[in-house]
């Protein structure tokens, strides 16, 4: 194999204190060397906290599985006994249900628009009401229709009020406009 230019191999740990960092390094230092022309050891005190097991999704790709933390996802969409999941310009098949993705995901970050459509909270841009019916304008540009069933769930969480009046629909709810 040949490699030509420059490259960073950054290695990641968690350390109580310097003294136990440089103890850490002079540990794997001569392992990193068989790779490297030169082995820096700086210590940068920023700290970034790895995501949990759990945050994180092994999609199919083309040659394999791809790790995906969770809060990359844009939207899943179903089709049929699949699931399509989103990301960015990049999507994938994955034979799942729906009500597992989303329990798998949780309601912190995602909300179910409809029974078909899981979306990330952040990817929803606006929401809109026309001819009676709710729709949500992603960042991508396109449309999900909100079921009449989760209209009043997703009106109090994006908006965070309540969108029911005497157990009707409020109509001076306004579309959600960031």
């Amino acid at each position: 194999m040949e490699v030509s230019g420059t490259f960073d191999l950054i290695v990641q740990g968690r350390c109580a204190s310097f003294d136990e960092y440089s103890e850490n390094m002079e540990r794997i230092r001569s392992h990193i060397a068989k790779f490297a022309t030169r082995v820096e050891a700086n210590f940068v005190s920023k700290t970034i906290e790895r995501a949990q097991d759990d945050d994180i999704l092994w999609l199919p790709c083309q040659d394999g599985h791809r790790q995906v933390q969770a809060q990359m996802i844009d939207k899943i969409e179903a089709e049929g006994d699949y699931m399509r999941v989103h990301l960015g310009d990049w999507n994938c098949l994955l034979h799942d249900t729906m009500h597992r993705l989303a329990e798998r995901l949780g309601t912190e970050s995602f909300i179910k628009l409809h029974r078909s459509s899981l979306v990330r909270i952040g990817f929803i841009e606006r929401l809109v009401h026309h001819d009676q019916r709710w729709s949500a304008r992603l960042r991508d540009g396109t449309y999900v229709r909100v079921a009449k069933s989760h209209v009043a769930h997703v009106l109090q969480l994006i908006t965070g009020k309540s969108a029911v009046t005497s157990g009707h629909l409020s109509n001076s709810v306004p579309a959600y406009v960031p």
